[in-house]
């Protein structure tokens, strides 16, 4: 059986004292030249030296734990991007506390206020707010933090986000494309800046193809509906019981996420409206039951694996002083064709 390697390997390995692998490992504020901490963490990395974390914590060194707070880990994409942040945390020796909000705004603050008490390494947060009081909320937060995926409006600092506008864009014009005009939107309420970001891009894809906007075709659920909870089937309903109000359905359908979608199809089926045959629905995530559904649900994919890696790679750089730059990336949508679209017309991607 290998030896574990200690400290004192690697001050023998980078000619420097145990003291000082120990102030560099522990990334003290005591002075030490560049040279002499890349001399460390290189001859750290060759021996592969893994740091006991729970004696780190129960010495009081610098903080290894990192929040992540999202609105809901019962959505299958928060899980995926969660669980790839996760690893990346405790690929790097720090140690995630997943909080999960329920959408709740006051509970989102109030995991804020305890990753502060805690004094936390840092914060992986996707929100569900967008005030100026909270922009301004998360500025005065005294370690560093990240926003991922969903964006606050007139927020400079660190973000690994997606680009909605072009989701929604991309949704709209793939149903106009296959031959429907009629098009609705189903979200819940526009109150958050992602589904406004879609809600955006929908109208624009409209108005690019010259298709009269509806205001009629924007249906929401009630915010007390937990869509993403397998048993609750409420949301949809209540969109479905919306359009039923019409004269006539739409044509086409942009879900904001893929489980409302898949929700729906189920709904109007009960109904004895079948999809595509009847009605076509593009979803929005591409999470993984997207493909396992009948029909195959065609979606939008957003990258949840990777933007939940990258974005605890960037955080914690930033912790560890690898990096000041100012964190501002977005990510793009890519569609993903299925079976829940009905090609009007056969010219059309075929």
């Amino acid at each position: 059986m290998n030896k574990k390697t200690t400290i004192k390997d690697i001050a023998k390995k980078a000619n420097v004292s145990i003291a000082t692998v120990s102030r560099v490992l522990r990334r003290t504020d005591y002075p030490v030249s560049q040279d002499v901490k890349k001399r460390v963490f290189d001859a750290a990395d060759e021996l592969e030296y893994k740091p006991n974390l729970f004696s780190r914590m129960l010495r009081g060194d610098v903080s290894i734990e990192i929040g992540i707070i999202v609105p809901s880990i019962n959505n299958p994409f928060y899980a995926a991007q969660v669980a790839a942040s996760e690893e990346e945390c405790l690929a790097r020796n720090f140690i995630p506390i997943i909080c999960n909000s329920n959408s709740n705004p006051g509970l989102e603050s109030w995991y804020l206020e305890m990753l502060e008490e805690r004094q936390a390494a840092g914060i992986l947060l996707t929100t569900i707010q967008n005030e100026e009081t909270f922009v301004k909320r998360i500025e005065r937060l005294t370690m560093p933090a990240l926003l991922v995926d969903q964006g606050i409006e007139n927020y400079t600092g660190d973000r690994v986000l997606f680009n909605f506008f072009k989701a929604g864009y991309m949704a709209a014009e793939y149903l106009i494309e296959c031959g429907h005009k009629d098009l609705a939107l189903a979200s819940g309420p526009i109150t958050r800046h992602n589904r406004r970001e879609i809600l955006r891009g929908f109208k624009q894809a409209l108005l690019d193809y010259d298709i009269v906007f509806n205001k009629r075709r924007i249906v929401n659920y009630d915010s007390n509906y937990d869509i993403y909870n397998i048993g609750d089937d409420q949301g949809a309903i209540q969109i479905i019981d919306k359009m039923f109000e019409e004269e006539y359905l739409p044509e086409g359908i942009v879900a904001i996420n893929d489980s409302l979608a898949i929700k729906m199809i189920n709904e109007l089926h009960n109904r004895g409206i079948h999809v595509p045959n009847d009605i076509s629905i593009v979803g929005m995530d591409d999470i993984f039951v997207s493909k396992m559904v009948t029909p195959r649900l065609t979606t939008i994919h957003e990258p949840a694996e990777e933007m939940g890696k990258r974005s605890a790679k960037y955080l914690i750089d930033k912790i560890e002083g690898k990096s000041r730059n100012i964190v501002n990336i977005t990510m793009q949508p890519t569609l993903v064709e299925r079976n829940s679209v009905r090609k009007v017309h056969s010219k059309i991607r075929r």
